[in-house]
């Protein structure tokens, strides 16, 4: 490719970026994610999951459904073309999946970048039941709110590896791979 043209690539391709999310890692510097899926039914997938931190299908940039808000850089005219974040999914849970699917409603990207990284205590600010309320309840906020773009979402396990092709979401070809570093769970 000529030097114009990828200089214009990398512009274009630039211009889409809506935000950037880390590499997200226990404090034992397992993988805690590398990116999200959101599923139909708005359940969620962490990439990676307690995977090696150095697992090669962990260390590309790559569009994403969502970014942990644990380390999320969000360009400022995206940020106020969604009005930033939305406060009925607050103190937690749900509230970086909305995020995430407003700017990709934008036609923008998200996307996870793995030479950024966090240390993560998850879930370490509140008690295991109080967590699953939020979780629970804002599920079901995000659930009503996104019900029309949710219905494009694929079911559980459909698309080979439940990575949907029709957004180039997931570019790299996977969220997860056969050690069963997947994790399909209610945030």
């Amino acid at each position: 490719m000529a030097g114009s043209q990828r200089s214009f690539a990398a512009r274009s391709s630039t211009r889409r970026r809506g935000a950037v999310g880390s590499r997200v890692l226990h404090p034992d510097r397992r993988l805690h994610s590398a990116g999200w899926v959101i599923w139909r039914d708005a359940d969620l997938s962490a990439m990676g999951l307690h995977a090696p931190v150095h697992d090669d299908l962990f260390l590309e940039r790559r569009a994403v459904d969502f970014a942990s808000s644990s380390a999320l850089l969000v360009r400022g005219e995206v940020w106020d073309a969604v009005g930033g974040l939305d406060e009925r999914f607050n103190p937690a849970y749900y509230i970086d999946v909305d995020l995430g699917m407003a700017i990709r409603s934008l036609g923008r990207l998200v996307l996870y970048e793995p030479g950024a990284r966090t240390l993560h205590q998850g879930g370490a600010s509140g008690s295991a039941r109080a967590r699953e309320e939020l979780m629970e309840r804002n599920r079901d906020l995000f659930r009503g709110k996104w019900a029309t773009k949710l219905a494009a979402h694929e079911e559980p396990g459909e698309g080979g590896r439940g990575v949907r092709a029709s957004d180039g979401a997931h570019s790299s070809g996977g969220r997860a791979h056969s050690s069963g570093t997947e994790c399909r769970h209610r945030r």
